[in-house]
């Protein structure tokens, strides 16, 4: 039998054909007026062996009468869903009056647009096969999404989609408040999306998770008359991400057990060092050397030890502040030398200070040292020995440093990700360290209420901007 193959159905079949053609269970292609556009063997055997063509054949003509109503609600569920058309990848729905088991999916254009249908039709024992290979988080069973509509009186005038079918038929002309009189955070929702507000939520519902958009419904005078609510299933993501915070969680504690296990060890071996340094190496310039070299490793990974420590005890418990009187120009001064101290081209770099003799202002000393020190340290590391400045400006109620270095820059896509933990991107990527230190800074610089970003381009450099109050 010839098998049509019509131009808007060549990709799904240049995929699929082979195993739409070898599985046992009955698959068919459909236009959107519900005519047959291709039948796999199983389908012709079952359904139309007595036929001459399958092409042009009306599906509603192969289902027995019971059958069709729920043929069509499915599609009227798919081409009604008010969520764009890649979320509708699945209805499904348990015939009544037969052992065959329908499930419809609607197939979009590259914009979008819906093309087919696609439909399958199996026993049960196919079916639960099916679905155990597919859909592990068990939201095959009812539509991908739950669309529900009250009136400006809290009335449902609409409800489709999700658990329709089977569950909440009833409550269309009942009121929001009575339906979910038990359920506090649900009338709080519906509430605010009456009163004109957009928004939307996670929620967990006994087990089973869901993403919820939330609008207004205007009428033509741009008046308030209901709202709307669109439900999407979410369970397989959130238990993956659940999952993964896990993940992090048990990596950060380990990273922190890691980190003072490794701090005793250090603190030991740089005193060790320190007194050969003192008593050995003025007599011996080669020992002299190394004793140098190894401090200064000692001291890096120091430092990463207690940037490891200072962002589990940020990320655990928040970061308290010391607030004190200061003026933020001799806070420059010393981390600009703390900086140098650990680099040995940095003496001979140029850094350039911009700023008034004082700048005062109420800050955490010890917190904001640790910003100044964390950006120039950067620019030194990163700009290999080009100059460097820093600037320092204010007026009565804020003040703004500037670092900025002459360093490789920083794509725009990863501006945001540099101030996340653990996060390096491609131009920190040969240079040691773990992704903290920003992370850091941009704790300290929000516990003052401040913000902090980048201004950078590729190859030409980047400037960090911290803006601050005067008064935290």
């Amino acid at each position: 039998m010839q098998i049509p193959r019509p131009e808007v159905l060549s990709h799904e079949l240049e995929r699929n054909f082979t195993h739409y053609e070898k599985s046992e269970i009955r698959i068919a292609l459909l236009s959107l007026d519900h005519e047959v556009l291709f039948a796999n063997a199983a389908f012709r055997r079952d359904l139309c062996a007595q036929r001459e063509a399958v092409a042009g054949l009306r599906f509603l003509e192969l289902l027995e009468a019971g059958s069709r109503n729920s043929y069509l609600n499915l599609c009227r569920d798919l081409r009604n869903i008010e969520i764009t058309a890649d979320s509708l990848d699945l209805l499904s729905v348990q015939d009544p009056t037969t052992t065959w088991f329908t499930v419809i999916g609607l197939i979009p254009d590259a914009q979008g647009n819906p093309l087919y249908y696609r439909v399958f039709l199996r026993d049960p024992v196919q079916t639960s096969e099916y679905l155990k290979q597919h859909h592990s988080d068990n939201d095959a069973h009812v539509a991908r999404a739950l669309v529900c509509s009250v009136d400006g009186d809290g009335v449902f005038t609409k409800m489709q989609g999700l658990l329709a079918e089977n569950l909440m038929t009833s409550i269309i002309g009942e009121n929001y408040r009575d339906v979910y009189a038990c359920s506090p955070d649900t009338l709080s929702r519906i509430e605010r999306a009456l009163s004109g507000e957009t928004f939307d939520v996670e929620v967990n519902f006994e087990g089973r998770w869901f993403h919820i958009w939330y609008k207004p419904l205007r009428d033509e005078n741009l008046q308030l008359c209901g709202a709307n609510w669109t439900a999407i299933p979410i369970t397989k993501q959130k238990t993956t991400e659940i999952k993964l915070k896990r993940a992090i969680t048990q990596r950060d504690d380990a990273l922190s057990m890691a980190s003072h296990e490794i701090r005793n060890p250090l603190s030991a071996l740089s005193l060790q060092m320190k007194y050969m340094e003192k008593t050995q190496a003025p007599s011996n310039p080669s020992l002299n050397h190394f004793i140098k070299v190894g401090l200064r490793q000692v001291k890096t990974i120091s430092t990463l030890v207690e940037k490891t420590l200072d962002a589990a005890r940020i990320y655990e418990q928040g970061l308290g502040l010391d607030i004190q009187n200061i003026n933020l120009r001799d806070l420059v001064d010393a981390a600009t030398e703390q900086a140098r101290s650990r680099f040995e081209h940095a003496h001979t770099c140029e850094i350039t200070i911009e700023a008034p003799s004082t700048l005062n202002g109420r800050w955490d000393p010890f917190r904001m040292g640790q910003v100044l020190e964390n950006l120039i340290t950067n620019a030194l590391k990163y700009g290999k020995g080009s100059p460097v400045q820093v600037k320092l400006c204010g007026n009565a109620h804020r003040v703004t440093i500037e670092v900025q270095d002459q360093g490789p820059g920083i794509h725009a896509k990863d501006h945001e990700k540099i101030f996340e933990r653990y996060q390096r991107v491609e131009e920190q990527s040969k240079t040691h360290g773990y992704g903290l230190g920003l992370y850091i800074v941009k704790k300290i610089i929000e516990a003052h209420r401040g913000n902090i970003h980048v201004r950078s381009t590729p190859g030409e450099g980047s400037t960090f901007v911290v803006e601050l109050p005067r008064s935290c």
